[in-house]
């Protein structure tokens, strides 16, 4: 059961890391869900951030609801994302409907962004 666990090193949390997986990081959009991911060679541990707009959600329980519901869908797919030995990946997962979306709705969406990153041309050459 240790392989559905989300502890904070495989969180992305620092704010440099944030900035370059939006900066140099490739997406992919299953509205309202859009996941950045950015392959990171040497690294041991994929990691993963969640975002809310504070302009679409202007009410802290709000965002934070959400970004709970999109963790939960994280820790369950979870396994499906395995790194190997030469790098991981930085994945962000930024909420940007207008209205909250409940727990299936969002599992989901996250079932069709693993689908879609699977597809990627260079998913089988980095190894995700």
């Amino acid at each position: 059961m240790t392989g559905h666990s989300l502890s904070s090193r495989e969180r992305l949390k620092n704010k440099f890391l944030f900035e370059r997986v939006f900066r140099q990081g490739r997406s992919v959009n299953a509205s309202p869900i859009r996941m950045i991911y950015l392959f990171v060679p040497g690294e041991q541990q994929t990691k993963a951030g969640f975002a809310v707009s504070s302009r679409l959600f202007p009410r802290a329980h709000d965002r934070n609801r959400i970004k709970r519901l999109m963790r939960e869908c994280y820790r369950l797919t979870k396994p499906e994302l395995v790194g190997n030995k030469s790098g991981c990946f930085h994945v962000v997962f930024v909420y940007s409907g207008r209205k909250a979306a409940g727990f299936h709705a969002i599992q989901e969406k996250f079932n069709v962004l693993l689908d879609q990153l699977q597809k990627d041309p260079g998913f089988d050459s980095k190894g995700i």
